[in-house]
């Protein structure tokens, strides 16, 4: 019995050196910034709100870390980099009339 365990930590040991020996480095954190915005349409299904900013911005989908619907207001949540550039695609061209940037609110 004391023999199969001492295998059985034989081959953890030498599967963790196995998988540490080509990891790579940490990737760096993102910094995340929340805009709100009221305007979407309640009729608009929750798992499709990333992918329709992303259309309505012209950003990727994936610069979306979060999107969430609470009352009238939509928090969106882009990489920090992409969200002035959110802001100017949403308050330009034939968009700026449906969903508006609410600056400064932090519901």
């Amino acid at each position: 019995m004391a023999g199969v365990r001492a295998d059985a930590d034989a081959r953890a040991a030498a599967a963790a050196a196995i998988l540490s020996l080509n990891r790579r480095r940490t990737a760096p954190l993102l910094s995340l910034e929340t805009a709100y915005i009221s305007g979407v349409s309640r009729d608009v299904r929750q798992h499709r709100l990333r992918g329709l900013l992303a259309g309505v911005t012209g950003l990727d989908a994936h610069a979306f870390v979060d999107v969430d619907r609470f009352g009238v207001t939509t928090a969106v949540t882009p990489v920090a980099d992409e969200v002035p550039v959110f802001v100017a695609a949403l308050g330009a061209g034939p968009v700026a009339a449906v969903p508006r940037v609410l600056p400064g609110a932090d519901p």
